[in-house]
């Protein structure tokens, strides 16, 4: 079978309990029906186990992933879109995909952020317009901003669906340099196109915008027909 978090294939051998004190394998044959109708490898099954004992240490998914995107069949996603997203390991060089909506590049890339948090990395997601929202509101813009900042993964969202003000453009530019001084990853979605995303920024700011973005990011770029192109 295939591990639910990780995807990696495992093998799960049932214990014979049939010598036991009958309520002692009644219990064993409980646990074990639990741990395959799971599906979790046993590496994946330590690392749940360990944050379990230290549940500060990362947020629940739940407050992470969206309802929407919490139970995706994998199955039904674009493959192209899915294996690009899949191919990404944790490092300081994030990724972004570039395409159409409704391709499944949101999904995608929460599997991947799935994977990535049950190993025990912080998360930080945010759309372009939440981003916007968050900062005009003074109570929260701080929070947001550090919230960006200091998570190990940062997954920036439909980005080119944002206004950018000044504001808006001043602080993300600050996020981004932040991040690529701590090394930390930016992961993004976008439908635009660079030419598209470029116009969306003021002409000082929108150059070294994508630049960084493109430098500190591996860019996929997907035709309609949903071919790497770029």
């Amino acid at each position: 079978m295939n591990c639910e978090i990780c995807g990696n294939e495992f093998s799960f051998h049932k214990e014979d309990t049939s010598g036991l004190e009958p309520k002692l394998a009644k219990f064993f044959d409980k646990m074990q029906e639990k741990f395959i109708q799971r599906s979790i490898c046993d590496v994946c099954n330590q690392v749940e186990y360990k944050n379990l004992k230290n549940p500060s240490c990362i947020s629940p998914w739940e407050s992470i992933c969206p309802p929407l995107h919490r139970d995706t069949d994998i199955s039904r996603l674009n493959q192209t879109v899915l294996e690009k997203a899949n191919s990404w390991s944790y490092s300081p060089k994030g990724f972004g995909l570039v395409g159409e909506s409704g391709k499944g590049k949101t999904r995608a890339i929460f599997q991947i952020l799935k994977r990535e948090h049950h190993k025990g990395k912080s998360i930080h997601y945010t759309t372009g317009t939440g981003f916007a929202h968050r900062l005009a509101d003074l109570s929260k813009a701080k929070i947001e901003i550090d919230d960006c900042i200091n998570a190990d993964i940062l997954f920036l969202d439909d980005l080119d669906k944002a206004k950018f003000t000044e504001r808006v453009e001043s602080s993300l530019m600050h996020v981004i340099e932040e991040r690529n001084k701590r090394l930390k990853p930016i992961i993004f979605a976008v439908n635009a196109s660079g030419k598209q995303l470029s116009d969306m920024f003021t002409e000082n700011r929108s150059e070294p915008i994508l630049r960084r973005l493109r430098e500190f990011c591996e860019v996929h770029v997907f035709s309609n027909e949903l071919k790497v192109v770029a």
